[in-house]
């Protein structure tokens, strides 16, 4: 299977700060700037805020926590996509993300589409390698802000769609630099065409029993 992937050399810690994410085509980051600068001035008026940089826009689907770097290079090399084909997801509202105080957008995942790609990569990292997966279920969402403490209008009725496509996704690395935390892809994947549908199976049994 065909995947695009790069490693890190020169990176000599031994744990790496892992997650699974759908990264964002620069189309839909130039939306997101567009609607930072519309809501910074309205919604936001403690002085701490910052906004997330575009190169760190996506959306998370499961994270991994510290890897050791032996256990990364099993998944690069035995991990294959799932058999989930290309799908389609749009943004819908505002939300504040309590206790980390992230304004965030909204993904909307009425298809279940999400959940099941997470699902599936999940119980194919439990089988190449025993790792402490996260267990909670999370809202989808794009970061737009962090340490918002104070909102001054409303989120109730602002709403901002954003349609777009997801053909892959991404395994990426969080890592801390003087100017904030920044995301690096280390391997990416293509959703396997054919399989634009899900399953017989799993329609008939269920997103919460795959």
């Amino acid at each position: 299977m065909s995947r695009k992937s790069k490693k890190n050399k020169n990176n000599s810690k031994n744990l790496q700060r892992l997650f699974f994410a759908i990264d964002l085509e620069p189309n839909i980051k130039t939306k997101l700037i567009t609607l930072q600068d519309r809501i910074s001035n309205p919604l936001l008026y403690n002085s701490v805020n910052s906004a997330v940089s575009p190169s760190n826009f996506h959306i998370t689907l499961s994270f991994l926590g510290d890897v050791p770097e032996k256990k990364l290079e099993m998944i690069t090399d035995y991990f294959e996509p799932p058999s989930i084909g290309a799908f389609k997801c749009k943004t819908s509202n505002l939300l504040l993300l309590e206790p980390v105080n992230i304004l965030a957008l909204k993904v909307d995942d009425s298809t279940n589409n999400l959940v099941i790609l997470k699902r599936k990569i999940e119980k194919q990292i439990k089988q190449i390698t025993p790792l402490n997966i996260g267990k909670k279920e999370t809202i989808p969402h794009i970061s737009l802000f962090r340490n918002v403490d104070a909102i001054q209008a409303s989120l109730d009725h602002f709403e901002y769609e954003i349609e777009f496509s997801v053909n892959s996704f991404s395994l990426m690395v969080s890592r801390s630099t003087s100017n904030g935390v920044s995301y690096e892809t280390l391997a990416e994947w293509p959703l396997i065409a054919e399989y634009t549908q899900r399953s017989i199976k799993e329609q008939l049994i269920g997103v919460d029993n795959l």
